[in-house]
This record gives structure tokens, C-alpha cells and sequence, in this order.
């Protein structure tokens, strides 16, 4: 009975300690996800990037124009937006979501561009970071960082940069 209880729980250790050899935690880390407007990336457009991504990655988007209105409620929730280069993105709201989300944003190095509403998040529950960006506006779009929340939301917007030569609503 004794032999027979060792033989039995040597398989089972060494079917855990197989699985423990496979298991990989860095394939627990979040992912960077390139977008680049002439092909050198993982994704043409910023949207096709977030609708590929997992919670917690980084979408790098390259030098180039995005003529884009990003729809954030498609993705996966908490996501970094940096930018290389100075990419510019320009739309009706660059940045917005359709739905009430729990999830955390940076934008950081991005120019947004003659957009209606440059960065739109309503509904959001969570951490929003707007850090040098620079925001342009010509003559009848909005100059606009729009974050409407309820509670348990905390926004940081540091080293950014206005210029407006339109003459409807702009601010943070």
C-alpha cells in the first residue's frame, strides 16, 4: 500500500512541475502595439489597434496623420496612447468612448488636430492622463479635453499645449 501511494504521487509531482516549466509569467505583460500610416507597424490605424488590444497595453503610434475618430468603448479598457514622432491625429473626436467604461488612458506625445472635440471621455471610472499633447484648432472646431465623470475618477493633464485661432469653446 505504501508503494502503491509513491508510485501514484510521482506522476501527479511531476505533471505539476512540468506545467510549472511551461508557465511563462512575462507572457503576463502587457503588450506594445505599433500603429503606422505607411505600413512599418502592426496596424494602419489606431482604431484597428485598439480593437486588437488586451487591458493594460501600450498602443505607439508612429509620425504621420490619422484622420480618425477613436472609439475607445471597443477595446479592452485601460490603455496607453504615446506618440512618436508627433503623430497628428485629426477627426471629429479624436479620442471618445459610446459607453459608460471602467478603465485607466494616457495620451502622451500626440498632436490632436482640428477635431470637433479633442479628447471626449464620458462615463469613465478610473485614471485619465493627458501629458504633452499639444491641441490645435482652426476656425469653427472645439480646443477641448472633456472629461465628465462620475466618481472614483482621478485626471492628470501636465505639459500641454494650446493654440487656437477659432473662436468656439476650448479648455480643459
Amino acid at each position: 500500500s505504501g508503494v502503491c501511494r509513491r508510485l501514484f504521487s510521482v506522476p501527479i509531482l511531476l505533471f505539476f512541475v512540468g506545467v510549472g516549466l511551461l508557465w511563462n509569467p512575462s507572457s503576463l505583460h502587457a503588450a506594445t502595439l505599433v500603429v503606422d500610416s505607411g505600413g512599418g507597424g502592426d496596424h494602419l490605424t489606431i482604431q484597428a489597434a485598439v480593437n486588437a488590444s488586451a487591458a493594460g497595453d501600450t498602443i505607439q503610434i508612429n509620425a504621420g496623420t490619422y484622420n480618425e475618430s477613436v472609439n475607445l468603448s471597443t477595446g479592452p479598457g485601460s490603455l496607453s496612447f504615446v506618440g512618436i514622432g508627433l503623430p497628428t491625429i485629426t477627426g471629429v473626436d479624436s479620442f471618445s468612448n459610446a459607453a459608460p467604461i471602467t478603465a485607466d488612458f494616457t495620451f502622451d506625445g500626440l498632436i490632436i488636430s482640428g477635431s470637433s472635440d479633442g479628447i471626449l471621455l464620458t462615463d469613465v471610472t478610473g485614471t485619465i492622463q493627458v501629458l504633452n499633447c499639444a491641441f490645435s484648432a482652426g476656425d469653427n472646431d472645439h480646443l477641448e479635453i472633456i472629461v465628465n465623470t462620475g466618481v472614483n475618477t482621478t485626471a492628470l493633464v501636465s505639459g500641454n499645449i494650446f493654440n487656437d485661432t477659432g473662436s468656439n469653446e476650448h479648455g480643459v
